[in-house]
């Protein structure tokens, strides 16, 4: 029976995700037919009748601009370019819809057009809320900080409603920095902005370059510019010879280090070619001023005294 309890509850709570998920997904393809319709209203503006006798089309059905072949050459234009059933689906419910607006409101007057995702997402169909609205009820989201974070669910019939900070932005309306990794910027006596510290800085800063660092982050140590003021260089790793001599070489990276292999040609390499090696592995030896060309269609390699380098080249082409 436990068993049996544990797997309905999380069939249940599965339910819930994807009911949640379906949710979302409905107001995000609704938000985008509705987008496509006005632009699909945007590029017909100026077309008419194609074909025939326009003169005749225009006096006994009336202007295209809007008549009943604009509304259909704009539904069809919908989901034209989608293959998921989704975008589908959802038309179906918006066309009665969308054709009532249509002969109700734009044939009166289809030069005021507002915002259709309002008409027919959020008025007409329940499939959204408006902006600054969240879930099943279309409570009013959190008032979050701008710069500095958005409702969770705005404009959806999901979410908590929580505001969701962005990076260096903190507290429950994401009004406040977090000053381990950021610092406050005030841009005039209304807007303060959260900037992030230098990479050389840990536990704070006061400016955005290595000079405004409160600490030195691991692979950094304080020093001092040429205008003397203190701030965190970075640590070359690669004078301490960290990397597996043999076989890799050691690249300096900020705040850190990275060990890339050598040629297969090498025993020991100051870089990634032939050319670094700085001894040559068994069945190698090194070559001095040659020049590479395609050999044959195997692509073999031969030299001759041309350049001025030299190479770790296996013996059999030597």
């Amino acid at each position: 029976m436990v068993q049996f309890s544990l797997l309905t509850l999380f069939r249940g709570f599965l339910i819930l995700i994807l009911a949640a998920a379906s949710v979302a997904d409905d107001c995000e393809y609704c938000t985008k037919i509705a987008d496509r319709f006005a632009e699909s209203l945007q590029k017909t503006a100026h077309k008419g009748f194609s074909g025939g006798n326009t003169h005749w089309e225009e006096t006994n059905i009336g202007s295209y601009a809007t008549s009943e072949v604009r509304f259909h050459d704009i539904i069809d234009s919908l989901c034209a370019n989608s293959d998921n059933a989704w975008c589908f689906g959802i038309l179906d419910t918006l066309e009665p819809v969308m054709h009532t607006w249509w002969n109700s409101v734009f044939k009166t007057n289809h030069t005021g057009i507002h915002s259709l995702r309002d008409i027919f997402c959020v008025t007409a169909s329940n499939y959204c809320c408006p902006f600054n609205h969240f879930g099943q009820k279309c409570d009013v989201c959190a008032p979050c900080s701008k710069p500095g974070g958005s409702c969770v669910g705005n404009g959806t019939r999901t979410g908590s409603g929580l505001c969701s900070c962005d990076v260096g932005y903190t507290g429950d309306l994401c009004d406040k920095c977090n000053l381990l990794t950021h610092f406050e910027d005030k841009v005039n006596d209304v807007l303060t902005v959260c900037k992030a510290c230098h990479i050389s800085c840990t536990g704070g800063c006061w400016n955005p370059d290595a000079t405004g660092c409160n600490e030195c982050a691991i692979g950094w140590a304080p020093a001092f510019t040429d205008e003397g003021q203190q701030a965190c260089e970075d640590v070359d790793e690669c004078e301490k010879h960290p990397c597996n001599s043999s076989l890799e070489y050691c690249v300096n990276t900020p705040g850190s280090f990275e060990c890339r292999s050598c040629s297969s040609a090498c025993i020991g390499c100051n870089g990634p070619k032939a050319t670094d090696c700085i001894e040559c592995r068994d069945g190698y030896q090194l070559v001095k001023d040659i020049r590479e060309w395609p050999w044959g269609s195997r692509r073999r390699y031969r030299w001759v005294a041309a350049s001025h380098s030299a190479k770790c080249v296996p013996e059999e082409f030597t």
